[in-house]
């Protein structure tokens, strides 16, 4: 039995360059994808759910001679370098793997999780593990209920931090059985017989093919490697080391984690040989934030998670348990979007016009089938939910989150709407379960769908057309009330007082209706009415349902009720329950005619934005 480094023949395919777009895409901030990527996956193969999954970051040193067949890789390495010698941004990379494979000391990132499945499966399609999901495929995905990590292009991350492109993987599963192998990405190389083979090449047991398979027998496995524990460890062999390589991981977990963390999903320790491990988890989160966080982006996000103003629940068809948080009064205007692994992923921004005051929110989807849905919307990069990338099952559950995001942020804007005028003792006139609710009201508005700045607010616009017209009700019985009441008194200008004959005779259909100044006034004391309050069009109105007991007919005065005597209100416009234009004069609405059980509805828009508690007298 024994150990190789294979690299496949080309057989007349395309030269593999350095230029691997699985590996570039990752280029930048290194350890941000390296955190992002096994996080996640580690996240998605959580044991035991009840504790959180440990993902640890060490840093250490070993010797050369412990990478298995070191020399065989290094020649590989300059192998590699002389067949891209006209290649300028691959010259660069193969001094670097050079100096680094001919080192006596080679740097290593391991990356290992607890609290993990481990990968399982064998080394062939027919088993459709994880193993061979992420050792022996390219480009394609395992989706466990719209699972976070899959072994898609996102596996290729790690390959990028590594001067000799090389990596090795060790998992141990629950029954003791372990895998071992290591994989590189470098580029096309022409072996002693002038055959050219591909750059991407794995360590392992020559098997009947002449190919490399994993090792299955832990004493093949060397020390350094060898896992004792559930789980996967994943080598990033050569690691390109910043000197701020720790503070650039912490930095990446906070900012897309920090809710797993809050939530006792995930716990990361962070250690090298020098100093002492640093613990992040939901005890020590705080601490970690004060030391290591200074972008007010991530501090405002962190905030609205661990003390929100409003926190939003519900369960939407298609997409499952969705849950909302957001903190008023700073921030950016941005709600943060994650699936149920709780790593950020996208940022709706568009949502400008659902409310005017600063705020930061966050999104999390909970549900399995909104999981399956929006993963198919996201890049490589796990950074965003890109509709254009997805086909219309997943572009529709978007659009339903989006809307129920708008809608939320519209709730918050017409609770604060309610607030701007206090009404004394209101509470007197509210039934007792009413005067005491706090629950978030929800309203429909309609406009442009052009933002401030000029720019087409895209997700407004689209979302309207579908936003549910949703009712906050403040209801108000004020049935035989009405006629122990104060009456307003002159108010100046075409105010009326009501006649000394109110209720004494004379009304039309045998009503006893007051008479003033050539107006007949219904009368409401016998009447049982209320009222619901609604926005239309941006604006508030008042639904005023009345039910008599008896035949009238003549005007009503629309009052706003105070603590112990009411007010005129002005009237804007008024229509029938047929939507008919009503006569008005100031705060009275001409010509009704009542019929006796029959209910009405009149709808009254007033000329004043603020907010009253409307009756009719």
């Amino acid at each position: 039995m024994s150990m190789i480094w294979h690299f496949p023949k080309l057989d007349g395919g395309d030269d593999e360059g350095v230029n691997d777009n699985g590996v570039w895409i990752f280029e930048g901030n290194r350890e941000n994808s390296i955190t992002r990527e096994c996080i996640q996956n580690s996240l998605d193969a959580q044991l035991d759910e009840s504790k959180p999954v440990r993902v640890v970051f060490s840093n250490f040193e070993i010797n050369s001679y412990e990478i298995p067949l070191i020399d065989e890789l290094s020649d590989v390495v300059r192998r590699a370098r002389d067949f891209a010698a006209d290649d300028e941004r691959a010259t660069k990379l193969y001094e670097e793997a050079v100096r680094c494979i001919n080192s006596q000391r080679i740097r290593i990132l391991k990356i290992s999780d607890y609290n993990t499945f481990g990968l399982d499966g064998g080394d062939s399609r027919k088993d459709d593990g994880r193993w061979y999901r992420l050792l022996y495929s390219t480009g394609s995905s395992q989706n466990r209920n719209g699972s976070g990590g899959s072994f898609g292009i996102g596996k290729s991350a790690p390959f990028t931090a590594s001067m000799i492109r090389t990596v090795f993987y060790s998992t141990m599963l629950g029954d003791g059985s372990v895998a071992f192998q290591g994989k590189t990405r470098l580029s096309s190389f022409e072996d002693d017989n002038h055959v050219v083979r591909r750059g991407s090449g794995r360590y392992g047991i020559r098997n009947e093919s002449g190919s490399a398979s994993s090792i299955r027998d832990r004493l093949l496995i060397p020390d350094v490697f060898e896992r004792n524990e559930r789980g996967t460890d994943v080598f990033i062999v050569g690691y390109k080391c910043a000197d701020d390589w720790k503070k650039r991981i912490i930095e990446s977990v906070i900012k897309s984690f920090y809710v797993a963390i809050i939530e006792n999903k995930l716990e990361v320790i962070i250690e090298d040989d020098n100093n002492p491990q640093i613990l992040i988890n939901s005890e020590t989160l705080a601490e970690i934030v004060d030391s290591y966080i200074t972008d007010d982006e991530t501090l405002l996000y962190y905030n609205a998670a661990i003390s929100p103003d409003r926190r939003f629940e519900d369960d939407l068809p298609g997409i499952g348990k969705v849950e909302m948080r957001v903190r008023l009064g700073d921030g950016k205007k941005r709600i943060q979007g994650m699936r149920k692994t709780l790593m950020k992923i996208h940022e709706f921004t568009h949502l400008r016009k659902a409310l005017n005051d600063d705020y930061t929110g966050i999104v999390i989807v909970r549900g399995d089938d909104g999981n399956s849905e929006l993963r198919r919307l996201e890049p490589p990069a796990h950074d965003r939910w890109d509709p254009e990338l997805g086909e219309t099952t997943a572009q529709d559950v978007f659009k339903r989150l989006r809307d129920w995001v708008w809608s939320n942020l519209k709730s918050i804007a017409n609770e604060k709407t309610y607030n701007i005028e206090e009404i004394p003792e209101l509470s007197k006139y509210l039934p007792q379960d009413m005067a005491d609710d706090d629950r978030d009201p929800i309203f429909y508005s309609t406009g442009s769908g052009t933002t401030n700045d000029g720019n087409t607010d895209i997700e407004t616009a689209s979302e309207r057309n579908t936003i549910d017209s949703q009712e906050s009700e403040v209801t108000i019985d004020i049935a035989n009330r009405m006629a122990n009441v104060r009456k307003p008194g002159t108010t100046g200008g075409d105010r009326k007082k009501r006649g000394k004959n109110r209720g004494k005779g004379g009304g039309k259909g045998g009503g006893a209706s007051g008479q003033e100044g050539g107006t007949n006034y219904v009368d409401v004391s016998d009447m049982h009415s209320r009222t619901k309050e609604r926005f239309i069009g941006g604006r508030r109105v008042y639904e005023i349902t009345i039910t008599p007991t008896k035949e009238d007919s003549g005007d009503i005065r629309i009052i706003g009720i105070g603590d112990g005597q009411n007010y005129p209100l002005d009237v804007e416009c008024a229509y029938d329950e047929q939507g008919n234009e009503l006569e008005k004069d100031g705060e009275t609405i001409k010509g009704l005619s009542f019929k006796m059980n029959e209910t009405r509805k009149i709808t009254v828009k007033l000329k004043s934005s603020r907010r009253y508690i409307v009756g009719v007298a």
